[in-house]
């Protein structure tokens, strides 16, 4: 075998550093980590790339094996735009389609030295394999380790390692608990930290008693998925992402399917296709009756440091030969030495090491960019992961602030943390002090350095603390770093509020009445919320001018401020809230005098655990403002794999809305994705307003020209509700509104104690006018189990207009409409009076109101009801349906189509054909309108938010094409 030598640059997502080629037959490539000879420990990448030199002929199979006893698949091939352009005289195809990897827990395999062999073996038959050596290191020659604990450890740099002495860990299989030394050095092909030896010194009896770890608990939903059974394993949320690592998962095709594409987006663009199937035998272990699980696995590797510093969102799509589709979403952090992409070095020669905050810092390290050349000092903080049996990068560019003092007294110098550090005073540093001197002009903040805030010890701490102004820090309550909050806050006031920006805020216990946790207050980016415990009461009193209409707001409050705002990477994520009231208030925006332009991006809410005791409110809100005229709003967000859940017994009255998203005022345009949320109320007393998922796209008069595209995907609501889903395109005088909706794969087990309840309820215009909806109601599945009479309740109703009762200013509810598909869904009810599925062209809640010239148009096909009706149902309004397929017949009046026809029918009025046009034309306006704020934002991120609107927009107007195209 022949072998030459190529170096390769870093592109896209991916790998940077390859190591020499090897050619044999047709294949050419390389096995590129771990390195002939390296040390392996922990769960690592074993990693490559590999083509064909043929047209034609593509890579078929890469295999693993360990000592020539154990196999393993690798799954191939993912793009390498890097290999592509070094190799430029090889079909392209072959070359940028060509690189390899998987994950290995190096910990099953006894420690010491061992053969790792790459087999690869393309269409043609062609075949060749890459030989390493390895030597493995184990922690306590543990397989795996659940808990690491650095109380009492030390740190020391010998050289360009770092020895960790009087580390204490456990393993998971025997829970038997060792003292160990543990030397680590810097890797280039993992661009991260590994272990080079370890030694056991002894026993331990016992470490701390161990909290569950926060967040743990959030599970995903129990709805019907299109593709039921798949997971993405890494990376999870509210990690963060750093070096080199690999986004893995599986996914079963149902039987007689295949997967054809798993497709990965980072803040929603597409960014390269994931290899897959690869095989599991633990998975065909765990699903023996499914055909297609022993060839389940995906995988791709990915180079977090081609990522700017901050909060990301990380997308699989995963679709299936049939047209079935999957989705998982994930709230990342990235972090990288010197702000480089790659380094070729990381060098530990001058740098000084100690133990913080349950972390391994290192200050002065030299990072070199492959890139460039050019060098950059980089302070740099480690914390033990459990799924990567390592110590990853969790903060790079710190300065660091001690707190020892647990009174909110300011008695040192504050006018820098230099002068803070050596002139604490006579009570050493408060957090109240450390904040302060965070905010002064003139400390690191103006290198551009992030500043971490240390807590001395666990226990209580009081909270009181000014805003930080100028952000860019972090503040850790986890001292020991086994991932649980040691330090609890307590006090009253907001625990932090800020205007700045890269500000991280990580595993607190907060138990006090307070207005809210986090209060962020103008213009900021990349904010993250993550681990934290809010327990306690929340004060409903007056919080000033940023909270919504009462004077509600929550543990963790996002509030826009009163002038044009722009509010960028917002991720909450893990956080369990165990809260005598209230709710996630993520929005909020107070009276302002002048316009104001509010622009909330990447807003990400993510595996957050609430549970809610004898309180008003138990809700997730998205959007609220103070029914300001002034504002126009564009919001983008993601809520997903939350639980919410409302504990009250009996008495008071309980708005239970999930996912709450109100108020949208002036113009504004709102992206919206609710996936896999599981949402309950234990509380049998329901008023008006009580739902499980409420989306408004306009609300009041000022509210025109606004749209709403939402997505709810494999949500679980149960309990009692009004309605478990409800949605309006435009309500009380908001007009010529639109709302794109795709509402599948959710499971809804619902209670209805009274009348006129509905699990999935949607609305183009209640007493308002002129609006579009556009709905695809795909494969949901509802159960209606009423505890008392609740005739007149319905599992699905599509309504054009709708008179508001009990609203006032009162305004006519005219030419709104609905069109829709409703495939596929089941709807079962325990009460034989009430509608599975209705269609009505308007609702008239209220005589006295003006409800006419609304129209509905309905594709009802596949669906299992016992009772379908289509019809006008109030005079002056129109409903037509094709019906297909049912388990029923549809109940229709005159105006609706008969079953089975779908032509474009005569009788559909010039007046709805104008109405459908103009509202496609506002579409297409807002198309252009994001296209060219794409192009003059200098922020590469906002443009290619702006563009995904853009593209969003420009699929409603096909959609709305295509309807007038057919008629419906």
């Amino acid at each position: 075998m022949s072998s030459t030598s190529a170096r390769v640059g870093l592109a896209g997502l991916l790998l940077g550093l390859l190591l020499p080629l090897e050619t044999a037959a047709a294949i050419i490539g390389a096995f590129e980590g771990p390195d002939d000879g390296q040390i392996a420990a922990g769960v690592g990448i074993i990693r490559g790339w590999a083509f064909s030199d043929t047209a034609g002929v593509r890579v078929t199979q890469v295999t693993l094996r360990i000592d020539e006893t154990q196999s393993l698949a690798i799954p191939c091939c993912s793009a390498r735009q890097d290999v592509q352009g070094v190799f430029p005289q090889y079909p392209a195809e072959n070359t940028y389609n060509s690189g390899f990897g998987v994950t290995f827990n190096y910990g099953n395999l006894a420690a010491g030295p061992h053969t790792l062999v790459v087999e690869v073996q393309d269409s043609s038959g062609a075949q060749t394999r890459f030989t390493h050596q390895v030597a493995v290191v184990k922690l306590a020659d543990s397989a795996y380790i659940d808990r690491v604990d650095l109380t009492g450890a030390s740190a020391t740099r010998e050289g360009q390692e770092v020895l960790i002495a009087g580390l204490r860990v456990r393993d998971k299989a025997s829970q038997k608990i060792a003292q160990v030394n543990a030397r680590l050095r810097w890797f280039p092909n993992l661009q991260g930290l590994g272990l080079v030896a370890a030694t056991t010194t002894g026993t331990v009896s016992a470490l701390a008693p161990l909290a569950t770890p926060v967040g743990v608990s959030a599970t995903p939903s129990q709805a019907v998925a299109e593709i039921p059974h798949a997971a993405l394993e890494s990376p999870n949320s509210g990690e963060t992402g750093a070096g080199i690592a690999i986004l893995r998962g599986w996914v079963i095709a149902p039987a007689g399917r295949a997967i054809q594409q798993v497709q990965l987006l980072v803040d929603g663009q597409p960014t390269l296709t994931v290899p897959c199937c690869s095989r599991r035998t633990d998975v065909a272990a765990a699903f023996p009756n499914e055909p297609n699980a022993a060839n389940s696995g995906f995988g791709a590797t990915l180079n977090y440091g081609n990522l700017t510093p901050g909060v990301h969102r990380l997308t699989v799509d995963i679709t299936d030969n049939g047209g079935a589709k999957r989705r998982f979403t994930r709230g990342i952090l990235t972090r990288r030495p010197g702000n480089f992409s790659f380094l070729t070095q990381l060098d530990f020669g001058s740098a000084t090491v100690r133990l913080a905050g349950g972390e391994l810092v290192v200050q002065g390290a030299l990072a070199t960019d492959k890139a460039t050349g050019q060098t950059a000092r980089s302070d740099l903080r480690y914390r033990w992961d459990n799924a990567a049996q390592a110590f990853l990068l969790v903060e790079e560019s710190v300065d660091t602030v001690t707190v020892v003092n647990t009174n909110c007294d300011v008695n040192g110098d504050t006018s820098s943390l230099d002068a803070l550090r050596q002139h604490p005073g006579p009570d050493g540093i408060s957090l109240q002090e450390a904040v302060q001197a965070v905010n002064r002009i003139g400390n690191s903040l103006a290198s551009g350095n992030r500043v971490a805030v240390d807590f001395a010890r666990g226990g209580e701490w009081p909270s009181e603390c000014p805003d930080i102004l100028y952000g860019k820090i972090t503040l850790n309550g986890d001292t020991d770093g086994d991932g649980v909050p040691n330090v609890t806050l307590s006090g009253s006031g907001d625990f932090l509020g800020t205007s700045g920006s890269d500000i991280t805020v990580r595993s607190f216990t907060i138990n006090k009445e307070i207005r809210s946790g986090v209060s962020i207050n103008r213009s900021a980016a990349d904010i993250a919320f993550l681990s934290s415990i809010l327990v306690g009461g929340i004060s409903l009193g007056s919080a000033g001018p940023h909270v919504g209409e009462s004077g509600q707001v929550g543990p963790v409050t996002v509030p826009a401020a009163a002038d044009d705002t722009s509010m960028k990477r917002v991720l909450i994520s893990g956080n369990e809230i165990k809260s005598s009231g209230d709710r996630l208030l993520l929005a909020s925006v107070g009276d302002v005098s002048d316009p104001a332009l509010i622009e909330l991006t990447q807003i990400n809410v993510f595996n957050n655990n609430m549970a809610c005791e004898n309180k008003s409110y138990c809700h997730v809100i998205v959007f609220e403002d103070a029914h300001n005229s002034k504002l126009a709003i564009t919001m983008e967000a993601v809520v997903s794999q939350n639980i919410i859940i409302n504990q009250a017994a009996g008495g008071s009255a309980v708005w239970v809305s999930g996912i709450y998203q109100d108020r949208p005022v002036a113009v504004s345009t709102k992206i919206m994705e609710v996936t896999g949320n599981s949402i309950v109320n234990q509380n049998n007393n329901i008023e008006n307003d009580k739902h499980g998922i409420f989306l408004r796209g306009g609300y009041t008069e000022p509210s025109q020209n606004s749209t709403i595209i939402a997505k709810l995907l494999e949500n679980t609501i149960e309990g009692h509700f009004l309605s478990g889903i409800h949605s309006v395109a435009g309500s009380q005088g908001a007009n010529k509104n639109t709302a794109v909706l795709d509402i599948r794969n959710n499971t809804l087990n619902l209670q209805f104690s009274q009348s006129s309840e509905e699990a999935i309820a949607v609305q183009g215009g209640n007493d308002a006018s002129s609006n579009t909806v556009d709905v695809e109601l795909f494969r949901n599945t509802i159960n209606i189990s009423p505890q008392s009479s609740s005739s007149g309740a319905r599992g699905i109703l599509l309504s054009g207009g709708t008179a508001c009762l009990g609203c006032n200013p009162p305004a006519p509810s005219l030419d709104n409409l609905v069109t829709g598909n409703l495939t596929s869904n089941t709807t079962q009810d325990a009460n034989p009076d009430n509608t599975d599925i209705a269609v009505f062209g308007a609702v008239q809640n209220d005589p006295t109101k003006t409800v006419i010239e609304n129209q509905v148009l309905a594709n009802i096909i596949g669906n299992t009801a016992r009772r379908i009706l289509c019809e006008d149902h109030v005079p002056g309004n129109t409903a037509k349906c094709v019906c297909q397929d049912n388990t029923t017949e549809c109940t229709t009046t005159a105006s609706a189509a008969s079953s089975g026809s779908r032509s474009r029918s005569s009788s559909v009025s010039t007046r709805w054909t104008q109405q459908l046009t103009g509202h496609q034309g506002r579409v297409m306006a807002r198309e252009q309108e994001f296209r060219e704020k794409a192009k003059q934002t200098n922020d590469p991120q906002l443009s290619l938010q702006y563009l995904e609107i853009a593209d969003r927009f420009h699929d409603l107007s096909d959609r709305l094409a295509t309807r007038l195209q057919r008629g419906w």
